[in-house]
């Protein structure tokens, strides 16, 4: 967990607090508390083992008040996607004939009055959006038109910010297959596209600078300037970055990946696979039991994947077969495929603070544990009047032994 919380451990269940600042920047961009236990709640809602968290758990964090560490990731979460990737979460398309409804799907009609600091009423304005007037005033959609155009300009800046700091990321020798998001891909580009070195060289300095000597923060849509405040600035950082350059030409960019696509084959082919059991399960639970064993077969198309620049493969699972023999169309459980867990992983972790095993393991582990010390007991007992319930003892703990071995379908649950 980053620097926005507080963290306590209590006997039963880590707690921690939000940090007022980053609520208040939350709250800047999301406008409500609402806005914000919504979208932290699209995880949950996606998980069908988990029931949604309680509105009252966000507002809680919120306020300051210390929850389950869990909510204080989401809201963790939320706060550094919005702050790295703004646009994922403003509307997709700009103001255009129905403007009460795109006004209204970021704030109520309170909040627009103020930000733009309308001359109309705000009896006026709280008429026109219940309806009640349907005329849209052209100083209106003056203002909105020229608060979204600074609202697309600060993000177009936090996303401009994020993009140097992934290409930073895959800088290394770490990936030698190479990257679309890596510096030599970038580079490659805009070479190809006709720039000088030079120009090239003026270009990736100014990119990384923009990064280097600034710190991102999120925006806030009732003042939407640039997201991005001073930071460390240093004539070395200009240097440095210059012989980063000078070593990717050198190279020849090794992890540049080509915009054009190679030839293969776009037509659907089959594939088929098969489910494993409890051993096979990734978190702690058996969520997975649906599918133990089963056959599957699922259609398969190639495709380009533009963003990544490689071709991807598209796959539905389409039918399933207990025996492999016999085949029916799969079910919506069977279509979603194999579960990794990933939340219940995740919280086990937090809760633990050591990598979870799944159910199978565990409970293997613990009968091997109980056999071995009802056979050591067995083997070191030297009074006669105990040998027999040793003896008994260690042959229940052998029978559990086993059963746990053999319990890979959750058959003897």
């Amino acid at each position: 967990m980053g620097g926005n919380a507080i963290r306590t451990q209590n006997t039963d269940v880590e707690r921690a607090k939000f940090h007022p600042s980053h609520t208040k920047r939350l709250l800047s961009f999301n406008i409500t508390k609402q806005r914000v236990a919504d979208l932290c709640n699209q995880e949950w809602k996606e998980n069908p083992f988990e029931k949604e968290v309680n509105y009252s758990s966000w507002h809680r964090a919120m306020d300051g008040h210390e929850v389950f560490v869990g909510v204080i990731s989401q809201l963790e979460g939320l706060y550094e996607a919005q702050k790295a990737h703004p646009k994922k979460f403003l509307p997709q398309d700009d103001p255009g004939e129905n403007l009460r409804e795109w006004m209204g799907q970021i704030a109520k009609a309170t909040w627009w009055h103020k930000t733009l600091e309308l001359e109309m009423p705000l009896n006026s304005l709280n008429s026109w959006f219940s309806g009640r007037v349907s005329k849209t005033r052209p100083e209106l959609l003056e203002k909105v038109n020229d608060w979204w155009a600074r609202v697309k300009t600060a993000a177009d800046e936090a996303e401009r910010y994020s993009a140097v700091r992934e290409r930073d990321r895959y800088r290394d020798g770490s990936f030698d297959n190479g990257n679309a998001r890596s510096w030599d891909s970038w580079c490659k580009d805009l070479l190809e596209d006709g720039l000088s070195v030079e120009e090239l060289r003026e270009r990736y300095i100014a990119e990384a600078l923009m990064h280097d000597q600034h710190h991102l923060n999120l925006i806030d849509l009732s003042n939407p300037d640039t997201p991005l405040t001073i930071g460390y600035v240093s004539k070395s950082q200009e240097e440095w970055r210059g012989q980063q350059l000078d070593e990717l030409l050198e190279q020849g960019f090794p992890r540049a990946m080509s915009r054009t696509p190679p030839d293969f084959d776009p037509e659907p082919f089959i594939r088929h696979g098969q489910w494993g059991d409890r051993r096979n399960e990734e978190c702690p639970k058996d969520i997975n039991s649906r599918l133990y064993g089963k056959h599957y077969r699922e259609r398969c198309v190639r495709f380009w994947d533009v963003k990544k620049r490689c071709v991807s493969v598209n796959s539905e699972i389409v039918e399933v077969s207990v025996d492999g023999e016999n085949w029916r169309p799969a079910n919506e459980t069977e279509k979603k495929g194999w579960d990794n867990g990933i939340f219940y992983w995740e919280q086990a972790l937090i809760e633990t603070g050591e990598p979870p095993e799944n159910s199978y393991t565990r409970e293997l582990n613990e009968a091997k544990l109980k056999e071995k010390k009802a056979r050591r007991e067995f083997e070191s007992n030297l009074d006669v009047v105990r040998d027999s319930g040793l003896q008994s003892a260690l042959m229940t703990a052998e029978r559990e032994l086993k059963i746990a071995f053999d319990n890979t379908h959750g058959q003897y649950d």
